[in-house]
Formats: C-alpha cells, sequence, structure tokens
C-alpha cells in the first residue's frame, strides 16, 4: 500500500469514526469529502469499513 493510498484510508476511516462516536452530531461532508477522494484512488467503501474497524480494535 502506498502512502498516499494509505493517508486517504485512514483519513476517511478515522472521519468516520469520528462521526459515528458523536453521535453523527458532526458536520458529514467533512467524511463526505474524504471517501469522494479515497474513491478517486480506488479505495472501496469496505477498506474504509475494514479500517475503522482495525483503529476501533487499536482504540486508536
Amino acid at each position: 500500500m502506498t502512502t498516499d493510498r494509505e493517508a486517504l484510508l485512514r483519513r476517511a476511516a478515522e472521519l468516520a469514526c469520528e462521526l459515528a462516536e458523536s453521535g453523527f452530531a458532526k458536520a458529514p461532508e467533512p467524511l463526505a469529502q474524504a471517501v469522494a477522494e479515497a474513491r478517486r484512488a480506488g479505495i472501496t467503501i469496505e477498506e474504509i469499513s475494514a479500517y475503522g474497524s482495525r483503529l476501533r480494535k487499536q482504540g486508536r
């Protein structure tokens, strides 16, 4: 995994976790933008979800 790809993946996953942890009280636009950037890089929603799961298990 390239550094740029991993950075996009991590950003999208972290924002998804933060939004969920806030009870969806935060603005969704940053997440939508990060996911769109990740998708343009060929990253799937499933990859973002799996990465987010790993972050949560690690207690990020």
